[in-house]
């Protein structure tokens, strides 16, 4: 009799884990289709702040690899400490870039399947 009482209680026990479940995963789906808009938001920001960098980034190179009429070895050492600057600020900039459309297709098929 015992055996079959706690049986029952252990019932109770799921059933009370079943419903908590299911409120959680309530709670989660709604807060993370609240998430979704404002993610896709900060995702196109990073995309077009990233996108602007890079044509920055790329006209800077650009013009500090221009050719001196008549260098010396510190102009041409200044000149090539320049250009690796710019290419780094490029990579960067097309990084931030490449995560924020990444961001932006990633959120918008949640969206399709949340919403």
């Amino acid at each position: 009799m015992a055996r079959g009482a706690g049986a029952a209680a252990g019932r109770c026990v799921a059933d009370a884990c079943g419903e908590a479940d299911r409120a959680s995963w309530a709670l989660r789906t709604q807060n993370r289709s609240d998430t979704v808009p404002a993610m896709r938001r900060a995702s196109l920001i990073a995309a077009i702040v990233g996108s602007m960098a890079a044509i920055v980034c790329f006209l800077g190179l650009g013009a500090e690899a221009l050719p001196y009429p008549d260098p010396t070895p510190d102009m041409l050492a200044a000149q090539a400490a320049g250009v690796r600057a710019w290419q780094l600020g490029l990579v960067g900039s097309l990084g931030v870039s490449a995560a924020g459309i990444a961001g932006f297709i990633r959120f918008r098929g949640d969206r399709r399947a949340i919403g």
